[in-house]
């Protein structure tokens, strides 16, 4: 009789093994679900801040570009001259999308030397510039915008 009590016991076992393991499979797959959904956030945490890095660097060219124009600096300009305000300019870049920049520079004034740079206040006047360049990229919201002000000391005319 004790060998037909093992047999009875292993037999009303068999369906609690099948219980436990569809538990064990259901928490394998949403520990699956959950890092599948973490990696996807990541990639796109990633790609947006490609895009920021590429708008970035689009304003910064900008600024480059506008440093190195020499017809921006010019002294006998007045309060109402604008450069254009709408000038665009789209590059693409290493990531697929384009990325561009948009420009705006204005005259602001003029005004003696700052103290401190050795230029006489009598001599010398200072032209204000300033600029804004923002960088877009074509495809997402990316958007990252320079703001600098320049001088420029010549002497007086």
């Amino acid at each position: 009789m004790m060998y037909a009590n093992k047999f009875t016991k292993q037999k009303n076992q068999h369906g609690v093994a099948l219980v436990i393991s569809l538990l064990f499979l259901l928490v394998l797959t949403l520990i699956g679900i959950s890092s599948a959904k973490t990696s996807i956030l990541q990639e796109r945490i990633a790609g947006q801040s490609g895009l920021q890095q590429s708008a970035f660097q689009a304003a910064d060219s900008c600024t480059n570009r506008i440093l190195k124009d020499k017809d921006i600096f010019t002294f006998n300009r007045t309060l109402s001259d604008l450069f254009s305000g709408s000038e665009q300019y789209m590059v693409s870049n290493s990531i697929n999308n384009r990325a561009g920049y948009r420009v705006r520079e204005r005259f602001t004034g003029r005004s003696i030397p700052p103290r401190g740079t050795g230029y006489s206040a009598t001599k010398f006047q200072v032209a204000h510039n300033e600029h804004r360049c923002q960088g877009l990229t074509e495809s997402s919201s990316a958007n990252i915008t320079i703001h600098q002000g320049i001088f420029q000391v010549y002497p007086k005319i």
